[in-house]
């Protein structure tokens, strides 16, 4: 008989919470309902093979982003109309203001390290230059917060997405099919349009005006993935940022792990050590016999003790197997996870912006996200992926108050500014790690976020839910330096306002994803019948990638 597990000796949470993460596919396999729009994912995959690697890097940021103070116009008129809009002149004696100042105004400005290295400096405090390839009639400019993604832009790899928002069909007349007034129809709007969850959701579903059960980088997957990843066992869609929506298809869910890499029993098989650690408990929990089928490789196993010899019942052989490859597959993932250390050459960018040291790892934990999205992507060969799903996020967008401009009168940052500091030293650092691992043209990132907000400040020195919102896109393969949608007029209850300086989006998330689905090797008809069902109620004409 085996020895006594000593179960007893480890905590015992811990130990149930690892065998929960590696027993995930159960819980997906006995709770899951598909949904009937989506059934034909698992029937009309692309052929393959794939030979291609591509990569698509969801960047949520959970708020609501004001992306009214993210891309400026600085052209005379809308400039104007921005600043007397957003609470007036920045100055010393304007300090309650969400303006930011004309490019060249300088001002205090602390560099706020990660490293807790702090110095404060006459700086620039105004708005960033962009120059666009191609004129829309307007000039514009980046936060002053974001030096790394204006350079990011102006060397073309970047592109701006204006004004994109949840819809079920265009509003083509602006805010009168909106409200259904001088004499046009009305159009149907999203369900629960400025409320934070539901929005959220329909970003990561693309579909709004039906509850959905699967998200469009889910869905996308379904679609791929025998073509492009053959028998892997590790999912292609890979979370950093927690449970989503958004890479939850009908047969490929989402694998999550955190920046240290995916949870997992302690301890290893064969060792003398591994007496009594969790892993050899679990194994004794779910009969496994070892890596090699022996004896030796976990001391103590019989033949008696093999997973089918343990449980006739099939529903327990199932579950019995997939903890084990659940188990299987952390052991990958926490082996890439730390072949790349955190002071490799291929993040001494990255670290340089937010420590001033290419060799000190000290960065937030959003960049921390991306890092570990760099390290998943360099074992790509490990896991058997041609293609890979991530999804990341950074909270704290939704600033009703002290949102501010950007920087106070000591010159600390302001709570939107320091997001967006944080959002462009990530975002640059992440592509400058694709370069470095020669996968730049492969890997695409992209910013989306519940909703932006009212373009005119409101009495907390913040702003309110709005609707249309600018997006970044990022990556070697973007046509970048470009504008693409339509800038709006900036009139408060004009055409393009629901009320309050509420955008009524020019373009859809829909077009906006079905871009970078086409790009990322899934076919139009999948596009149009599985991935993203309302794409035929929109133009679709998009060509930033």
């Amino acid at each position: 008989m085996r020895r006594k597990t000593q179960i007893d000796d480890m905590n015992r949470r811990d130990f149930m919470w690892k065998t929960g993460c590696a027993s995930l596919g159960v819980a997906s396999m006995a709770s899951t309902i598909w949904d009937l729009r989506f059934m034909n994912a698992a029937l009309a995959q692309t052929s393959g093979p794939i030979t291609d690697y591509k990569a698509l890097v969801c960047v949520f940021l959970f708020g609501g982003n004001d992306a009214n103070n993210m891309i400026i116009p600085t052209d005379t008129t809308t400039y104007n109309t921005y600043v007397s809009k957003r609470g007036g002149t920045y100055s010393a004696t304007n300090l309650a203001t969400l303006a930011i100042p004309v490019a060249g105004t300088t001002g205090l400005v602390s560099t706020s390290y990660s490293n807790g290295v702090n110095s404060t400096s006459t700086a620039n405090i105004g708005v960033l230059p962009i120059n666009p390839l191609i004129s829309d009639g307007h000039s514009y400019g980046l936060h002053p917060s974001m030096p790394e993604l204006q350079d990011l832009y102006n060397t073309g790899h970047m592109a701006i997405l204006l004004n994109v928002g949840t819809m079920v069909y265009p509003f083509q007349y602006g805010a009168d099919s909106y409200f259904g007034r001088n004499g046009r129809a009305k159009v149907p709007q999203p369900y629960q349009l400025f409320s934070h969850n539901d929005q959220q959701v329909q970003w990561q579903t693309s579909v709004s005006d039906t509850p959905t059960a699967t998200g469009w980088g889910g869905r996308s997957a379904d679609m791929i993935n025998a073509a492009a990843n053959g028998t892997a066992t590790v999912s292609m869609s890979v979370s950093l940022g927690g449970q989503n929506t958004f890479e939850v298809g009908s047969t490929v869910n989402e694998y999550s792990i955190s920046t240290s890499g995916a949870p997992a029993p302690t301890g290893s098989l064969g060792s003398v050590g591994a007496v009594g650690t969790q892993l050899e408990a679990l194994n004794d929990l779910i009969g496994y016999r070892g890596s090699n089928g022996t004896a030796a490789a976990d001391q103590g196993w019989t033949a008696a003790l093999d997973i089918k010899a343990i449980h006739p019942n099939l529903y327990e052989q199932s579950y019995a197997s997939i903890v084990r490859n659940g188990i299987n597959s952390a052991t990958l993932v926490n082996a890439v996870n730390g072949a790349l250390s955190n002071t490799s050459p291929v993040f001494n960018n990255m670290n340089t912006y937010y420590t001033g040291s290419a060799s000190n790892s000290n960065i937030s934990g959003f960049a921390q996200q991306l890092r570990s999205v760099a390290k998943m992507i360099s074992g790509r060969a490990s896991f058997g992926h041609m293609r890979q799903i991530f999804f990341v996020q950074m909270g704290g967008f939704d600033l009703h108050t002290n949102q501010g401009g950007y920087v106070n009168s000591a010159g600390g940052l302001l709570s939107h500014a320091g997001l967006f500091r944080d959002l462009s030293r990530g975002l640059r650092g992440f592509y400058d790690a694709t370069v470095a691992m020669g996968v730049a043209t492969n890997v695409t990132a992209f910013t989306v976020s519940d909703f932006s907000r009212t373009f005119p400040q409101n009495g907390g020195l913040g702003s309110d839910h709005g609707w249309g919102n600018h997006q970044l896109i990022v990556g070697g393969a973007v046509n970048g330096q470009r504008m693409y949608g339509q800038f709006t007029d900036l009139a408060i209850n004009g055409q393009f306002d629901t009320g309050t300086g509420r955008w009524v989006p020019g373009t859809s998330c829909d077009e906006y994803f079905a871009c970078m689905a086409r790009w990322y090797g899934v076919s139009t008809s999948d596009i149009a019948a599985t991935v993203l069902p309302n794409i035929g109620h929109f133009s679709n004409n998009l060509t930033f990638l």
